[in-house]
């Protein structure tokens, strides 16, 4: 009986060891562009990463990704362009169909929208728009939970220009932190700029 207990304990312990040691071992640039695919297909944007892509399930759920681009289809300007992003996320609200996002740092983002001269938002592919209209027509939505406990942006870029009222507004060197309970808000952030 002591044997077979130990037997099981040794198995259990080579399972999470491996568990814990074999992302370490892929190589998680061959699943980039497939996964680059798939994100394209269901926001609109065009995305590039120039950079490494690191992924790991132990301890938590995490990726991170350097050179990040993304833009709108036929845009002057990318939407956004970042150095560095890492995000966390909890494991737990994953097994209850949560997405429980428990950090972000963002490096030196670089961050340009505008609304368009027909008061159209350049942020809104066409495909959002179709999600929008459609999750629109749906009663109660089925939008999946989501939250951020943690975003850190660090010397950061924003540019907002208003083409139908002729303004620009601009940010430089933005460190902020906030925390939004869901996509829809409340929001907490505080920092400087």
């Amino acid at each position: 009986m002591k044997r077979l207990g130990l037997i099981v304990v040794g198995v259990l312990v080579l399972l999470v060891g491996g568990a814990l040691i074999a992302p370490q071992f892929i190589d998680w640039q061959k699943y980039r562009d497939p996964a680059l695919a798939k994100i394209q297909e269901a926001t609109g944007y065009d995305i590039k990463i120039s950079g490494a892509v690191d992924l790991a399930i132990f301890p938590s759920p995490h990726v991170s990704v350097e050179g990040l681009t993304v833009s709108v289809p036929n845009a002057d300007k990318p939407l956004l362009t970042l150095e560095k992003a890492r995000v966390h996320i909890a494991l737990a609200p994953l097994l209850r169909k949560q997405v429980s996002v428990s950090s972000v740092e963002l490096i030196k983002p670089d961050v340009n929208v505008n609304i368009g001269r027909d008061g159209s938002p350049s942020w809104m592919t066409e495909t959002l728009k179709a999600k929008q209209a459609e999750a629109g027509n749906k009663e109660g939505g089925n939008a999946l939970p989501i939250s951020l406990d943690r975003v850190v942006i660090k010397d950061g870029h924003i540019r907002f220009d208003d083409l139908k009222k002729g303004t620009t507004q601009e940010a430089n060197a933005v460190n902020l932190t906030l925390k939004a309970g869901s996509l829809t808000g409340p929001f907490d952030a505080n920092g400087d700029l």
